[in-house]
């Protein structure tokens, strides 16, 4: 639908978040806002000629007017929830999972295995945040779980490499791989995504 990037993200999810800067404005012109939980979703390219290359995500339903031969993307939406936290259980209802840009939040993805996980999105814009970063982050790996893998904006002391730090800016997306289990594919500060 949106010239065919979500027929690109499903081909490729990590060569498109290598070359692509995914964003979710909390009120798109044009649309609304997504909401938590299993959704269509489609990604739209903002304007190239102002912002090459960066992709906002938005409901397929709301944009989709019988038209347009494309699908939208199947996807669990893990919103931001301001001062606070959002989590979801990744079941079989979609193979990708996306969360809004980092800036200053957490995202953690916890569970006894990689293919039964929970999501978290920890947002904290002020003090009055409900839940510290820090803390939480070191709660999910005293938590005994046997697949952990988090995105942080402060370093955590013997995190080892299933917890990454970033400065300016992250991009988490996740797909199942054909295991069953969840893979994510990240950018942080412009670095090119991984996979793990």
């Amino acid at each position: 639908m949106a010239g065919g990037l979500n027929k690109s993200f499903l081909a490729n999810a990590k060569t498109f978040v290598q070359s692509h800067d995914l964003m979710v404005a909390p009120q798109p012109v044009g649309s609304r806002a997504l909401t938590g939980g299993l959704t269509n979703i489609d990604l739209v390219m903002v304007d190239s000629s102002i912002v090459p290359n960066v992709v906002r995500l938005e409901d397929y339903a709301l944009r989709n007017n019988g038209i347009f031969s494309e699908a939208g993307v199947p996807a669990y939406y893990l919103p931001a929830v301001f001062n606070n936290t959002s989590t979801i259980a990744l079941g079989n209802g979609a193979d990708t999972m996306f969360t809004p840009d980092l800036s200053g939040c957490l995202f953690a993805a916890y569970g006894p295995s990689n293919s039964n996980l929970t999501v978290e999105h920890v947002n904290v814009r002020s003090a009055a945040a409900v839940v510290p970063i820090a803390p939480r982050a070191a709660a999910i790996l005293a938590s005994g779980n046997a697949y952990i893998f988090m995105i942080t904006p402060v370093p955590i002391g013997g995190a080892g490499t299933n917890v990454v730090s970033y400065a300016t800016g992250g991009v988490v997306v996740g797909k199942r791989n054909q295991g069953g289990g969840w893979n994510f594919v990240y950018r942080v500060d412009g670095n090119a995504a991984n996979l793990v």
